[in-house]
């Protein structure tokens, strides 16, 4: 069992976009605040699974499958999952703060404990302008 303490949280902040999270062997934790009328940039993990559960508010998800752009509206409760590599991004389109919890975890059996922690920041790709 591994136990990580509220004290080992660590504040980031995106902009206006802020994340109170815990990074573990195999795991990030976070809470994410967007704003109102806030939209993350399109960006995508090679190693990682990101789970995602709408704690408060309502967002619109995108995700590129195959040059196919996917979108879909989730509201509190709903818990989305973006497995590694296609691009995606979220965004407030309301006038209401939207929370979520966020984890993201190894699914590659090959990525050890302090090779995750070197990864989790380095794991994430911007889409370029013309959507690839």
């Amino acid at each position: 069992m591994l136990v990580y303490r509220n004290d080992e949280a660590q504040t980031r902040y995106y902009g206006d976009e802020k994340r109170v999270g815990i990074l573990g062997d195999c795991a990030r934790w976070s809470v994410t605040e967007i704003p109102p009328r806030r939209k993350q940039n399109a960006h995508r993990h090679k190693y990682f699974t990101e789970i995602l559960y709408v704690v408060r508010g309502t967002l619109r998800l995108y995700e590129w499958d195959h040059e196919e752009l996917h979108s879909q509206l989730v509201y509190n409760g709903d818990l989305v999952i973006f497995t590694p590599g296609n691009y995606h991004n979220l965004s407030n389109e309301s006038d209401e703060l939207t929370v979520l919890h966020t984890v993201k975890i190894i699914t590659d059996s090959s990525i050890i404990p302090q090779k995750f922690r070197q990864l989790i920041n380095q794991d994430w790709e911007a889409m370029d302008n013309t959507g690839n």
